[in-house]
Protein backbone atom coordinates (compact mmCIF):
# COMPACT_ATOMS: atom_id res chain seq x y z
CA UNK A 1 0.00 0.00 0.00
CA UNK A 2 2.83 2.36 0.87
CA UNK A 3 4.36 1.57 -2.50
CA UNK A 4 1.21 2.78 -4.31
CA UNK A 5 1.02 5.93 -2.19
CA UNK A 6 4.62 6.76 -3.05
CA UNK A 7 3.96 6.14 -6.73
CA UNK A 8 0.82 8.29 -6.61
CA UNK A 9 2.71 11.07 -4.79
CA UNK A 10 5.55 10.90 -7.32
CA UNK A 11 3.17 11.08 -10.31
CA UNK A 12 1.29 13.99 -8.74
CA UNK A 13 4.57 15.81 -8.08
CA UNK A 14 5.73 15.29 -11.68
CA UNK A 15 2.44 16.60 -13.07
CA UNK A 16 2.57 19.68 -10.84
CA UNK A 17 6.15 20.46 -11.79
CA UNK A 18 5.41 19.91 -15.48
CA UNK A 19 2.43 22.29 -15.40
CA UNK A 20 4.48 24.86 -13.51
CA UNK A 21 7.24 24.72 -16.11
CA UNK A 22 4.78 25.22 -18.97
CA UNK A 23 3.17 28.16 -17.19
CA UNK A 24 6.55 29.82 -16.69
CA UNK A 25 7.51 29.12 -20.29
CA UNK A 26 4.38 30.92 -21.50
CA UNK A 27 5.12 33.93 -19.30
CA UNK A 28 8.71 34.02 -20.54
CA UNK A 29 7.58 33.98 -24.17
CA UNK A 30 5.12 36.79 -23.50
CA UNK A 31 7.78 38.91 -21.80
CA UNK A 32 10.27 38.15 -24.57
CA UNK A 33 7.79 39.22 -27.25
CA UNK A 34 7.05 42.46 -25.43
CA UNK A 35 10.75 43.09 -24.86
CA UNK A 36 11.44 42.67 -28.56
CA UNK A 37 8.90 45.37 -29.35
CA UNK A 38 10.42 47.75 -26.84
CA UNK A 39 13.91 47.09 -28.13
CA UNK A 40 12.77 47.68 -31.69
CA UNK A 41 11.27 51.04 -30.75
CA UNK A 42 14.47 52.16 -29.03
CA UNK A 43 16.87 51.12 -31.79
CA UNK A 44 15.97 54.10 -33.99
CA UNK A 45 17.03 56.51 -31.27
CA UNK A 46 20.23 54.56 -30.69
CA UNK A 47 21.09 54.53 -34.39
CA UNK A 48 20.39 58.25 -34.68
CA UNK A 49 22.70 58.94 -31.74
CA UNK A 50 25.44 56.83 -33.32
CA UNK A 51 25.13 58.73 -36.61
CA UNK A 52 25.15 62.07 -34.74
CA UNK A 53 28.41 60.96 -33.12
CA UNK A 54 29.91 60.61 -36.59
CA UNK A 55 29.75 56.87 -37.23
CA UNK A 56 28.57 55.81 -40.67
CA UNK A 57 28.01 52.41 -42.21
CA UNK A 58 25.66 50.82 -44.69
CA UNK A 59 24.13 48.73 -41.91
CA UNK A 60 23.34 51.81 -39.80
CA UNK A 61 21.70 53.62 -42.73
CA UNK A 62 19.76 50.48 -43.70
CA UNK A 63 18.63 49.96 -40.12
CA UNK A 64 17.48 53.57 -39.83
CA UNK A 65 15.61 53.31 -43.13
CA UNK A 66 13.97 50.07 -42.00
CA UNK A 67 13.11 51.46 -38.57
CA UNK A 68 11.29 54.43 -40.06
CA UNK A 69 9.75 52.29 -42.81
CA UNK A 70 8.20 49.90 -40.30
CA UNK A 71 7.05 52.80 -38.11
CA UNK A 72 5.25 54.28 -41.17
CA UNK A 73 7.45 57.38 -41.09
CA UNK A 74 8.18 57.32 -44.80
CA UNK A 75 9.79 60.75 -45.21
CA UNK A 76 12.50 59.77 -42.74
CA UNK A 77 12.78 56.31 -44.29
CA UNK A 78 13.44 57.88 -47.70
CA UNK A 79 16.12 60.11 -46.18
CA UNK A 80 18.10 57.16 -44.78
CA UNK A 81 17.68 54.90 -47.79
CA UNK A 82 18.90 57.77 -49.98
CA UNK A 83 22.01 58.16 -47.82
CA UNK A 84 22.59 54.43 -48.12
CA UNK A 85 22.33 54.59 -51.92
CA UNK A 86 24.49 57.72 -52.20
CA UNK A 87 27.26 56.79 -49.77
CA UNK A 88 27.35 52.98 -50.10
CA UNK A 89 26.01 52.02 -53.54
CA UNK A 90 27.94 48.74 -53.55
CA UNK A 91 26.51 47.63 -50.19
CA UNK A 92 22.83 47.81 -51.04
CA UNK A 93 20.40 44.92 -51.12
CA UNK A 94 17.37 44.46 -53.38
CA UNK A 95 14.97 44.94 -50.44
CA UNK A 96 16.50 48.38 -49.77
CA UNK A 97 15.31 49.52 -53.19
CA UNK A 98 11.90 47.98 -52.72
CA UNK A 99 11.28 49.65 -49.36
CA UNK A 100 12.65 52.96 -50.58
CA UNK A 101 10.37 52.76 -53.63
CA UNK A 102 7.34 52.02 -51.45
CA UNK A 103 8.25 54.91 -49.15
CA UNK A 104 8.62 57.30 -52.09
CA UNK A 105 5.29 56.18 -53.51
CA UNK A 106 3.63 56.80 -50.14
CA UNK A 107 5.00 60.35 -49.94
CA UNK A 108 3.88 61.06 -53.52
CA UNK A 109 7.14 60.85 -55.49
CA UNK A 110 5.81 58.40 -58.05
CA UNK A 111 8.46 58.94 -60.71
CA UNK A 112 11.39 58.23 -58.40
CA UNK A 113 9.45 55.33 -56.90
CA UNK A 114 9.05 53.78 -60.34
CA UNK A 115 12.77 54.23 -61.05
CA UNK A 116 13.70 52.45 -57.82
CA UNK A 117 11.26 49.62 -58.53
CA UNK A 118 13.11 49.02 -61.80
CA UNK A 119 16.40 48.93 -59.90
CA UNK A 120 14.82 46.56 -57.38
CA UNK A 121 13.64 44.19 -60.11
CA UNK A 122 17.09 44.19 -61.75
CA UNK A 123 18.95 43.63 -58.47
CA UNK A 124 16.48 40.96 -57.33
CA UNK A 125 16.98 39.00 -60.54
CA UNK A 126 20.78 39.25 -60.17
CA UNK A 127 20.70 38.05 -56.57
CA UNK A 128 18.54 35.01 -57.38
CA UNK A 129 20.65 33.58 -60.18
Amino acid sequence: MKKYLRLFALCTFILLVKNGVYAQEGKTKKISNNSDKHIELDTGAIYLKVVEDGYKSPQIFRSLGNTFYFKNEYIDAVKWYKRLFDEYPDDTEPMDYYRAAQSLKTVGDYEESENLMKVYEREYKKSNK
